[in-house]
């Protein structure tokens, strides 16, 4: 192996190293169409014996036949992958408002301190087919639970009164409060998450390059709103491995956006946000807003262990404004 292949092999095992203690995120099981695949390792040879099993259709991909009796090597037409997801991110809350359950009264203001996070644990199943040596296409459906710690505090705060116009209500301001309204909850989301996605991916000789975008919605069972999230990353990567062995390896190094920003709501005792407002508003009221991540992309690094052409498992780890944490075992036939 040349000297610069062995920096660069070397570069990416230790960042994946120093990564694993902090993020780590979502999966990747295969690596499309890569013309004249070799792989790097400190000694190598000729012969491989990971490449004789056989798919159970040439076709998909399309031109699937073709592209094997050329001599490319193809992934298994057909796959089914098995994910556990874990993240957490820091978020600022918007558009705060405070409803006093009794008296109707509304209480808005903008948050002057704030610390608000999200976190997510998730178990999916996603198949996927390649319909094209290098496009993937898959589904998601699984589980997800989401945790929103809503915690800022509030300077100043408008009181608005209800009142009905031409049978629209609306809200006119009653006083203005100079005293800092306090919110630190946990709020608890559980249900069932479902998607699409797809994935552009190939490479040449030991290099890959993965393009990936996924929408998913969680339904939330005690919630009347769906929860969205847009995925999208880029990766480039190395290929690891003998030849003659069948298990194989990859890492790769990439930057991921996601956009998960979402509406929240929850019940809190006024006394705990203001000492002496139950006297005048009530004992309950429901508060709201949004979440807005304060960083949408981070950095991710991740390995797959490649056992043959059928199993594989990988793990991928992130840094940088996000904490994540995924795991996965795909099989291909």
């Amino acid at each position: 192996m040349h000297i610069k292949y062995k920096y660069i092999v070397a570069f990416i095992i230790i960042l994946s190293l120093f990564s694993l203690p902090l993020i780590l995120s979502a999966q990747q099981t295969d690596f499309g169409i890569i013309p004249n695949k070799t792989y790097l390792w400190f000694n190598n040879d000729n012969a491989d014996l990971s490449e004789k099993a056989k798919p159970l259709v040439q076709i998909p991909p399309l031109c699937g036949k073709k592209r094997r009796d050329m001599g490319h090597d193809l992934a298994m037409p057909f796959g089914v992958t098995a994910d556990y997801h874990y993240y957490k991110q820091y978020y600022l809350a918007n558009d705060l408002q405070l409803i006093f359950d009794s008296t109707g009264l509304k209480a808005v203001g903008e948050a002057a301190i704030q610390n608000s996070t999200v976190s997510e644990k998730r178990l999916i199943f996603r198949p996927d087919v390649w319909i094209l040596p290098f496009l993937n296409i898959y589904g998601i459906a699984g589980y997800t639970q989401n945790i929103t710690n809503p915690n800022f505090d509030v300077h100043e705060v408008t009181i608005l009164a209800p009142s009905t116009h031409d049978g629209v209500i609306k809200y006119d301001t009653l006083i203005t409060l100079n005293d800092t309204v306090k919110i630190n909850d946990e709020l608890g989301y559980y249900g069932s998450v479902y998607g699409v996605g797809a994935s552009i991916s190939s490479g040449y000789k030991n290099f890959f390059f993965v393009l990936d975008y996924h929408y998913t919605v969680t339904k939330p069972r005690d919630l009347e709103d769906k929860l969205e999230s847009h995925n999208f990353s880029g990766k480039i990567g190395v290929l690891l491995g003998k030849n003659k062995s069948a298990v194989k390896g990859a890492f790769w190094f990439g930057t991921m956006f996601i956009n998960d920003n979402h509406r929240f709501t929850g019940k809190v005792d006024t006394k705990e946000i203001l000492e002496g407002l139950e006297l005048i508003f009530g004992e309950k009221a429901t508060y709201s807003g949004t979440v807005n991540a304060k960083q949408y992309w981070n950095l991710v690094v991740g390995g797959s262990v490649i056992v043959n052409k059928h199993h594989i498992v990988a793990i991928e780890a992130g840094f940088y404004k996000r904490e994540q944490f995924s795991v996965s075992y795909g099989f291909r036939f």
